[in-house]
């Protein structure tokens, strides 16, 4: 009966024995280990959205960089351009332009036909419009040679879709030009109310 009863106490101790740690795990360190995985996984959750914080913020000044590069560029471009409402301003520049050249200009013609037609369907303003120009003058070959290459330093050209040359008399050595051009004007915001 002894050795039964010890043998019965050895059982509980065993499964005593067996029965605490697995107790303990699972009644303590199972709900920890659960609550670290869970902190570990926030943890790598706010790691995450904080590398694309910053990922997006670098991509913000890069883009803050690139407005600002454009925006120069904008108006570099817009600062030598004249406005739309300032043809005559234009046509007085290219006549000081031909003049450096020793071109003599007889006629110039800005057509704004295509412009009004954009104002009167209310497109957006503030914007870069080429307008047809046409010119006639007279010069030497080689003064008018200049004048074409030196006109899109001078004046923002679209392009030249058109130049005739005439020779008129033998005792004139200057020669005689039809051009037809488009050059940009810069639309005002304020020319539409």
């Amino acid at each position: 009966m002894n050795s039964q009863w010890q043998q019965y106490r050895l059982a509980i101790v065993v499964a005593l024995a067996v029965a605490l740690p697995l107790l303990w795990y699972f009644l303590l360190y199972g709900p920890q280990l659960q609550s670290g995985q869970e902190v570990e996984a926030e943890l790598q959750s706010v790691q995450q959205e904080f590398t694309d914080v910053q990922a997006r913020l670098a991509l913000a000044s890069k883009l803050a960089v690139e407005k600002e590069k454009a925006e120069k560029h904008w108006h570099t471009l817009t600062d030598c351009l004249y406005p739309a409402d300032s043809a005559e301003l234009l046509l007085q520049h290219l006549s000081k332009t031909a003049a450096t050249y020793n071109i003599a200009l007889l006629d110039k013609q800005l057509e704004f036909e295509p412009l009004l037609g954009k104002l009167g369907a209310r497109t957006p303003l503030g914007q870069i419009e080429s307008v047809p120009l046409t010119l006639t003058g007279r010069g030497r070959y080689v003064d008018i040679g200049e004048f074409v290459a030196g006109l899109d330093r001078e004046i923002v050209v679209a392009g030249i879709d058109q130049l005739g040359l005439t020779y008129a008399a033998a005792a004139d050595p200057e020669i005689y030009f039809e051009m037809s051009l488009r050059v940009y004007v810069l639309t005002a915001p304020w020319s539409v109310s």
